[in-house]
């Protein structure tokens, strides 16, 4: 099973169906906590992975059934941390397709997940070393949160990260400070606390081999123009901008309020991909990049992609 989630997390998502083939085989070893905590946490994951949302808001409360009379609270603080991560996600899908039932029940089943968990943890000790677990995943839950509502805050982020530096967990500690970089550049803070942030994650995240948030990290420091140091054997190409007079890159101007992602599918679109071709490159489900596409489309306020790209070139947004 261990073997599972690492499999998961290093992009080897054909070995990590065994998690699935797990499920099905040893119905009756759920009776453990630590092996349904571990096995719906490790679903999650992959459902996240392979682009699954509905299918993860449905592992989630599979496993929290699981886990409803366990007494060892960190299994459960991680599915609902991971719940409030699924969440974000299909409402950020919603947000783009422009449905606001879909947005809204994300949001209030996210919501209602974090204060859950935070419902779990209250009365607990924080010294106690018991609960560390299970209170970084409430700091992560809380800064899903702000992702889940769209509304960014670094700090959150930080916070979150704090918690996985000792014991040092690499993967969570990634994950963490990409966050906060994607979050420091949404509130227009210092590229340079930026940077250094992505930098640290790509490090931390080539460390341990875990390829698809290697590259999922490059890419956000390629679209964002970070000049971020590159670590042995693995170069970080940045696009070249423009100096400012304190010597420091602006971003390149954005009238359409295009987020993150669409950046990415956009330079993609300019370089001639097909929405398949999108989706390989960036892990993302077919529909998904469908869905990117023609909500740049309608930001740009043109008739199809080839204008799209047009425009994107035109403003400066693409090359």
């Amino acid at each position: 099973m261990f073997a599972g989630i690492i499999a998961v997390r290093t992009g080897r998502l054909a070995e990590a169906q065994m998690l699935l083939q797990v499920r099905q085989d040893a119905p009756e070893l759920l009776a453990d906590v630590a092996f349904a905590g571990n096995l719906a946490g490790g679903l999650i994951e992959l459902a996240l992975a392979e682009d699954r949302l509905l299918d993860g808001r449905l592992q989630v409360a599979e496993g929290l059934d699981w886990l409803k009379d366990a007494d060892d609270i960190r299994f459960t603080a991680r599915v609902l941390r991971l719940a409030v991560t699924v969440e974000a996600d299909i409402a950020a899908i919603a947000h783009a397709r422009r449905d606001e039932a879909g947005e809204r029940i994300a949001r209030e089943l996210g919501v209602a997940r974090a204060e859950r968990l935070r419902e779990l943890m209250a009365g607990t000790d924080d010294a106690s070393p018991v609960f560390a677990e299970a209170r970084g995943n409430l700091a992560l839950a809380e800064a899903e949160v702000t992702r889940l509502l769209d509304s960014p805050d670094p700090a959150a982020w930080s916070a979150a990260a704090d918690w996985f530096l000792q014991p040092r967990r690499p993967y969570e500690l990634a994950w963490s400070r990409y966050r906060e970089a994607e979050a420091l550049l949404a509130v227009r803070a210092s590229r340079a606390a930026a940077a250094a942030a992505t930098g640290e994650a790509l490090a931390l995240a080539k460390d341990i081999g875990a390829a698809p948030l290697v590259d999922t990290i490059a890419r956000f420091a390629r679209m964002a123009r970070l000049e971020v140091a590159s670590t042995p054997g693995h170069e970080v190409p940045v696009a070249p901008g423009p100096e400012s007079a304190s010597g420091s890159r602006d971003e390149p101007d954005d009238p359409f309020g295009l987020t993150v992602r669409e950046r990415e599918v956009l330079t993609l679109l300019v370089a001639g991909e097909t929405n398949r071709r999108i989706a390989e490159t960036l892990f993302i489900s077919e529909s998904t990049a469908s869905v990117h596409v023609s909500n740049i489309i309608g930001k740009l306020g043109v008739s199809n992609r080839v204008e799209a790209a047009a425009a994107a070139v035109r403003s400066g947004l693409a090359e």
